[in-house]
């Protein structure tokens, strides 16, 4: 009995453990989360910009919901939030995390506190800490960066490199064109850059303006210092909306060759041989530049003088009107081409409004657009219509009125094709009934309605001979059937490529990089270095921007390694990805003797990385 009594305790203790590692399970699976907050950089001088992380740490990051954004009183916040996600399994333990990141600027000097954030994780809030952010004037104090006799503050490295970012204008009208161009500010030795975050252009229509492959670095002097200056970027915006707008910076991690310095002694050869003509010794730093926000502010389209034909048009046009022929007959189709040239967002421009006699069927315009995009952006847009005029006889076509707004001259401007007359004589196909209703084929076979019986046998065939029966008449009883089918798979093709876009980006992407890996090639083999990079870039842009659908004004590293990921591509293939872009993007800032020893290297290791990324994603498509 005691025996028993002392096992009915035993179980009793193991049943009281398990409800209690199930609730302490539990409770771990809620309270086990972690949401933290941190900053770039503390204090921050006034006016730079710095980083905001919000991360979410847990074991399972999918049931976060309600993100619910900080105050931020004392900044100005450049962009955000932007979500990045990350999962490690280390020894069968998952752990994954999702931050929320913010580009906040700071505006005065002073002490600011940055609120808490929160989400809610499967049904409960969990709160972010406060950050108090210190803002001081001038350059902040920074810890030294590098190791040994190369140390060096971010300060003097800021002095050294930098980038900047400048606009032609900083006001502008919605619509009108602003030049934005990105310049690398050297006096130090540096290595080839790697992006660390390209500009994102939110409310703007960017156009990228091509920078020639062989375009030479310049000397500039800033603020009484001479650097040499690169030239990395240049883009056309047009605001298209009004108010203040900003233009997020543009990071580079740039490595940066520092010389050493031997210590102080009292030695007089030390000094001596101190001197830099017998120092050559280097020390490599990472170093991240960041550029200036640039802000602009987009001034709305002027009420006075606005015409009823305005539609949103900016900049200076011509316009033309065009006819194949002002000659034809009823039901047969005449084009007409309306066109559109000049300087502005030529690809915003909508077509003009038409006012045509109600006897004329238009069809919607096919439209052709040819844009040069050095400088100013220019070129023409053609809307080509189809008129089948239905009546015969004279029909007076209106002028047709497009209006734009100048921003140059500040004001309205109309121009007016002139009208358009079309002689329209009767056509040959149609069908007019006589005054009886009987239709000309009822007034031929009057006389043949009644047909007489034969009488002879002579032409008569036996029924094994019957034409239906032989294989000519089979054939052309089954042509119908094949066209029908035929077609309907055609049809449902034509349907699919409309339809599915992503399978037209993916053929566009596919296309695109067969045809720049092929110039590339080309180059390799006759030694131009510069064109080599130049199509070997364009080429890997162009596959992962129609591939994984994301636009070039969109493009940031953080934003396509997010799209990778979210596609299910390999962390080995993501990095390898990223790598090879940021080589070619920058690889003018090597010396020329590595570019030229690395271009084979660069050349396979493209073409391995697009053949291994088109197979890991039929692979993923075969598991859906």
């Amino acid at each position: 009995m005691y025996v028993q009594v002392k096992n009915n305790k035993f179980s009793y203790i193991q049943g009281y453990r398990l409800v209690l590692l199930l609730a302490l399970l539990s409770i771990g699976n809620i309270f086990g989360q972690k949401f933290t907050a941190s900053v770039s950089k503390n204090p921050v001088a006034v006016g730079e910009v710095f980083e905001l992380t919000l991360t979410f740490a847990g074991s399972d990051i999918n049931g976060i919901t309600s993100f619910q954004a900080p105050s931020m009183t004392g900044f100005i916040v450049a962009s955000g939030p932007n979500q990045s996600s990350s999962v490690q399994i280390i020894n069968g333990a998952m752990s994954a995390n999702r931050s929320f990141i913010y580009e906040l600027q700071a505006k005065e000097k002073g002490k600011f506190t940055i609120g808490a954030a929160s989400v809610i994780f499967k049904g409960t809030t969990v709160k972010s800490q406060p950050i108090v952010v210190e803002i001081v004037v001038g350059q902040p104090k920074q810890n030294k960066q590098g190791q040994g006799d190369a140390d060096v503050s971010n300060s003097e490295l800021a002095d050294r490199v930098f980038i900047r970012a400048s606009a032609d204008k900083t006001t502008a009208y919605i619509g009108e064109q602003i030049n934005v161009t990105y310049k690398l500010y050297t006096r130090a030795r540096i290595q080839a850059p790697q992006v660390s975050k390209l500009p994102s252009y939110q409310n703007f229509w960017s156009e990228e303006i091509v920078i020639p492959p062989n375009t030479p670095a310049t000397q500039e002097v800033v603020n009484g210092k001479q650097y040499v200056a690169y030239l990395l970027k240049k883009a056309a915006l047009f605001p298209s909306s009004s108010g203040e707008l900003s233009v997020t910076p543009m990071r580079l991690k740039i490595p940066v060759l520092i010389e050493k310095r031997r210590k102080p002694s009292n030695n007089p050869f030390d000094d001596f041989f101190n001197d830099p003509f017998f120092n050559n010794q280097t020390q490599k730093v990472e170093f991240e530049a960041v550029s200036n926000t640039l802000k602009i502010k987009a001034q709305p389209y002027p009420d006075n003088g606005k015409p009823a034909s305005f539609n949103g048009a900016v900049g200076n046009y011509t316009m033309s009107v065009t006819f194949d022929k002002t000659k034809g007959k009823q039901n047969e189709p005449i084009s007409m081409k309306v066109t559109i040239a000049g300087t502005g967002n030529i690809q915003l421009i909508s077509p003009p409004e038409l006012n045509l006699p109600a006897t004329i069927e238009k069809y919607d315009p096919k439209i052709n657009d040819e844009i040069l995009r050095s400088g100013t952006v220019s070129g023409k847009k053609v809307f080509e219509y189809l008129l089948i005029p239905r009546t015969e006889g004279q029909l007076n076509l209106k002028g047709i009125e497009f209006s734009y707004f100048s921003p140059d001259k500040h004001k309205y401007f109309t121009v007016t094709s002139q009208p358009v007359t079309l002689q329209i004589e009767k056509g040959s196909d149609t069908y007019t009934a006589g005054a009886s209703g009987m239709s000309k084929e009822s007034v031929k076979m009057l006389g043949e309605d009644i047909r007489f019986v034969k009488t002879r046998l002579e032409d008569v065939s036996p029924a094994e001979y019957s034409a239906v029966n032989s294989p000519i008449c089979w054939v052309f009883f089954a042509l119908p059937l094949v066209l029908v089918i035929g077609l309907t798979i055609w049809k449902a093709r034509q349907d699919k490529l409309l339809l599915d876009m992503n399978f037209v980006r993916n053929r566009k992407a596919e296309r695109l990089a067969k045809s720049k890996l092929k110039t590339a090639f080309r180059a390799l083999t006759i030694h131009q270095v510069d064109l080599f990079y130049a199509e070997l870039s364009a080429g890997l842009f162009g596959y992962a921007e129609n591939k994984f659908a994301i636009s070039r004004s969109e493009f940031t590293i953080d934003k396509f390694r997010e799209e990778l990921t979210r596609s299910g591509m390999t962390q080995e293939i993501i990095d390898a990805y990223i790598a090879t872009i940021e080589r070619c993007e920058f690889a003018r800032f090597a010396p020329q003797a590595d570019k030229e020893r690395d271009m084979a290297t660069v050349y396979e290791n493209t073409k391995k990385l697009i053949m291994a990324t088109e197979d890991q994603l039929q692979a993923l498509r075969g598991k859906k």
